[in-house]
């Protein structure tokens, strides 16, 4: 598959059925969701040869998702995505004058997701070329939900004040309001060491917390009771102190005895 600039696409078959002297990755395992509802895909290569183009086409589960965009990590690089209405499927073409970098994220396919979380079997008829030739293709399966939440702790939960986080990697810390607009500052978590969030410009409710880096992306609830929301203990003592030492008396209706 040869692709140009005006979208342009063809099938060239390759002169041998496939080419051993490189890979490309669909790395599910390293997928990023973004606040959006929307996921990136990460695709790489490897190869044994200089590259300086690369292409792909697939189909996926649209039961699942939707497809929204290539986004390509290079510069100088040529880029052309289209989805075939009448086949269906997503065809990705790139070229440069400059080498690829092997081993890196080359692009990320991002798909909405419209119901569950994506997996391998999701990705379908996935073909992949370096340099115009054929070559492996390979799906990477994504870590459940539960296996990735497992790598991050975030506690006290709810919380009245601050809360801390901890991750067995290193890794970047969002907050998000549940509208999926993201609050405050992005943060940095040391692997297996607690950072601590504090919650005093937030308002009390439910806020979800993002932790993700290349390797992983977790995401958790959290329950904020600010403060501010809250009568302080100095308040509600001098409240009392009006009624000390005078007797209460409750008017209400006289009952027949």
């Amino acid at each position: 598959m040869l692709g140009d600039v005006n979208g342009s696409f063809q099938n060239i078959a390759p002169s041998v059925t496939l080419r051993t002297v490189g890979k490309v990755i669909y790395d599910l395992g390293k997928a990023v969701k973004n606040a959006d509802n929307t996921v990136d895909v990460p695709v790489r290569f490897s190869s044994s040869e200089e590259v300086f183009a690369l292409d792909f086409a697939m189909n996926f589960n649209e039961d699942k998702m939707s497809f929204d965009k290539v986004v390509t990590n290079l510069t100088n690089v040529q880029a052309l995505s289209h989805l075939n209405t009448e086949d269906r499927t997503l065809r990705f073409t790139s070229n440069s004058l400059n080498k690829y970098e092997t081993n890196v994220t080359i692009a990320s396919v991002r798909f909405n997701l419209v119901n569950g979380e994506i997996n391998k079997n999701d990705l379908e008829n996935v073909t992949s070329y370096i340099n115009g030739e054929l070559v492996e293709t390979e799906v990477l399966e994504g870590r459940s939900k539960t296996e990735l939440n497992t790598n991050v702790a975030i506690y006290p939960n709810p919380t009245l004040a601050n809360f801390y986080v901890e991750s067995i990697e290193d890794a970047n810390v969002q907050m998000y309001d549940l509208s999926g607009r993201q609050v405050g500052s992005t943060l940095r978590v040391s692997a297996n060491q607690s950072l601590e969030v504090n919650t005093d410009m937030f308002n009390s409710g439910v806020y979800v917390v993002k932790v993700s880096n290349d390797h992983f992306v977790a995401t958790k609830k959290v329950v904020i009771k600010n403060k501010r929301d809250r009568i302080p203990n100095n308040r509600l003592s001098g409240c009392l102190s009006e009624f000390s030492g005078s007797p209460i008396f409750f008017v209400g209706p006289k009952i027949k005895m």
